[in-house]
C-alpha cells in the first residue's frame, strides 16, 4: 500500500456513468451515442459492459490499495461516427484526481481529450487486454491511460515513482502494429497524442517536470492545510522549474497537459498574492499553452 491514507471526499460526476471499481482505480464511465444513430442502441449498452468487465476484473499493478487509496478517474467516450455497425469514431476525454492531504480538496492529475480514437466492437467478441500482443484498440487505448495515470498518481507521491507504470504505457505503444496502425500511436498522427504522451513523460529534457511535479504536490498542496504560504512557496518553485523544462522542451503534450490540469487550481491558489507572483504564473502558464490565457483572467489583473 502506499505510504499515505487519504479519504476520498469530492466525486466528480456525469450523468449516467456507470462506475467501475477497479483494485487500483475508481472509474465512472460514460459513453455518448451520435446524433445520427444506425447501430442498434444494445451494441453501445454492451461495449459500455465491457468495459467495466475489462477494467473492474485486472490487476494494473502489484501494490495493494485500501479503498479510500484508489484513484478516482473519470472517462467519457463520446462516438462521433460510426464507421459501419463494428466501426466507430471518437474522442476519449479522461479526467483523474487525487485527494490533498489534510483537505476534502482533489487535485486533478490529468485532463485530456484524445481525438485520435478509432476502434472496432463486436458484441459477441469479449473485451480483452493482453500485454504481450495487441488484440483491439478499445482496450488498448484503455490500458494506455490506466498506466499514465497510475504513473502521475505514483510520480505526485515520490520522485520519479511512475517510471514502471509509464515503461507499461510504453509497452503497449511497442505492441501496436507496425504496418496500418490505429489513429494515435505513432509520431506522425500529431503532436499530442499517445505517442507523444508517453515519449514526453519518459523523455530526459522532461525529467525535471516529473521531480517538480512531485515538489508541486507533496512540498505543494499538501502542506498547504497547514502552512499555506509555504505551500504556495513550493508551488512556485516548482513552476520556476517547469519553466525551464518549457525552454528545452516547447510547448510539450505532457506539459500542455499539466497546464490544462492545473491552469484553475493555480488561479486559486494565487488569487490573494501579490501582483508580480500572479503575473509571474500567468507568464509561464501561457507560455506553455497560450489557449490558457482564457482561462486564467484573473491572474493578469
Amino acid at each position: 500500500m502506499r505510504f499515505l491514507h487519504f479519504p476520498l471526499f469530492l466525486l466528480l460526476s456525469f450523468l449516467s456513468f456507470k462506475t467501475l471499481s477497479a483494485q487500483e482505480i475508481v472509474f465512472e464511465v460514460i459513453i455518448t451515442k451520435p446524433t445520427t444513430q444506425l447501430v442498434d442502441p444494445k451494441v453501445y449498452k454492451t461495449m459500455e459492459n465491457a468495459v467495466i468487465e475489462l477494467i473492474n476484473t485486472r490487476r494494473w499493478t502489484e501494490n495493494e490499495y485500501l479503498p479510500e487509496e484508489r484513484i478516482k478517474c473519470n472517462i467519457q467516450i463520446n462516438i462521433t461516427k460510426e464507421q459501419s455497425e463494428t466501426n466507430f469514431d471518437a474522442e476519449l476525454t479522461i479526467q483523474a484526481t487525487r485527494p490533498v492531504y489534510g483537505s476534502n480538496y482533489e487535485t486533478i492529475l490529468l485532463n485530456h481529450v484524445d481525438r485520435d480514437f478509432n476502434f472496432s466492437f463486436e458484441e459477441a467478441r469479449p473485451l480483452i487486454y493482453s500485454e504481450n500482443q495487441f488484440t483491439d484498440n478499445l482496450s488498448h487505448v484503455l490500458a494506455f491511460y490506466v498506466y499514465l495515470v497510475l504513473g502521475l498518481d505514483n510520480d505526485s507521491f515520490s520522485p520519479f515513482g511512475g517510471d514502471a507504470m509509464f515503461q507499461k504505457a510504453q509497452e503497449i505503444i511497442n505492441v501496436v502494429p507496425g504496418s496500418s496502425p490505429p489513429r494515435g500511436w505513432r509520431a506522425n498522427d500529431g503532436n499530442r497524442n499517445r505517442y507523444w504522451l508517453a515519449e514526453n513523460i519518459q523523455s530526459p529534457r522532461v525529467r525535471a517536470f516529473r521531480k517538480s511535479y512531485y515538489d508541486y504536490h507533496r512540498l505543494g498542496l499538501d502542506v498547504m492545510h497547514k502552512d499555506a504560504i509555504a505551500g504556495r512557496t513550493a508551488i512556485s518553485a516548482a513552476l520556476d522549474e517547469i519553466e525551464k523544462v518549457n525552454v528545452n522542451y516547447p510547448s510539450a503534450p505532457i506539459l500542455i497537459a499539466f497546464v490544462n490540469a492545473k491552469s484553475q487550481e493555480l488561479a486559486d491558489i494565487f488569487i490573494q498574492a501579490t501582483s508580480a507572483e500572479k503575473l509571474k504564473v500567468y507568464r509561464v502558464l501561457t507560455k506553455i499553452d497560450p489557449s490558457a490565457a482564457a482561462r486564467i483572467p484573473e491572474l493578469k489583473r
